[in-house]
């Protein structure tokens, strides 16, 4: 589409992918009318490098029950080596930082007796999104703590009943400053979603 903003007519750029041995003109005859047009290249080069780290194990409580650990962080950078000829520069930045570079989470498992206690501390970090994925109206996206909790009963050794929330404290990400122009109040490309606090009541089996 930027080569098409740059020449006059359909027919010019069909000329220039010819030239360029990108498509064959004589297949695309007749196509001169048409508004815009798309095809797959691979014209752009990105390299993608991370780490995960895990830790997990037993907290000793003495005497008050049995409590896990996990702690999982995850570091992911993405970088475009190479733009090529089609990518514009709004599309190169939603490469490198529509996803947040750090994610983690540390939870808790404690159990004791018929009990069963969860809690779990989600970090997203910061994000881009190009909300007409264009650069007229972006969206910078803040890092945000989510908190999950969850508490389950044995009523028999095969059947469970728990009670739990995801994103406990209702958290939205930021706002879309552009809401009253296009779009909705929230930006739809939060790695956490855009529906705020989630609660259940579930019965477990097991046999």
């Amino acid at each position: 589409n930027r080569l098409l903003r740059e020449v006059e007519t359909l027919r010019e750029l069909l000329t220039i992918l010819d030239t360029a041995n990108v498509l064959d003109r004589a297949n695309f005859t007749g196509f001169e009318d048409l508004i815009s047009f798309s095809f797959f290249n691979n014209d752009f080069d990105t390299e993608t490098r991370g780490v995960d780290v895990v830790l997990s194990g037993p907290v000793d409580f003495v005497d008050l029950g049995d409590t896990d650990y996990t702690l999982a962080v995850n570091y992911t950078e993405t970088s475009v080596e190479n733009a090529g000829q089609t990518i514009s520069p709004v599309r190169v930045r939603q490469l490198e930082e529509s996803l947040p570079k750090v994610k983690g989470n540390f939870s808790l498992t404690h159990t004791r007796d018929q009990w069963r206690l969860l809690g779990r501390i989600n970090y997203y970090g910061e994000y881009y999104e190009a909300h007409l994925e264009d650069d007229t109206l972006p969206i910078d996206g803040e890092a945000a703590f989510l908190v999950d909790a969850e508490v389950g009963y044995k009523v028999t050794e095969n059947v469970e009943l728990i009670a739990g929330a995801q994103n406990l404290l209702d958290q939205y990400p930021v706002d879309n400053p552009w809401a009253g122009i296009a779009g909705a109040r929230y930006g739809e490309r939060s790695p956490y979603g855009f529906n705020g606090g989630f609660y259940y009541l579930k019965a477990r089996m097991t046999w």
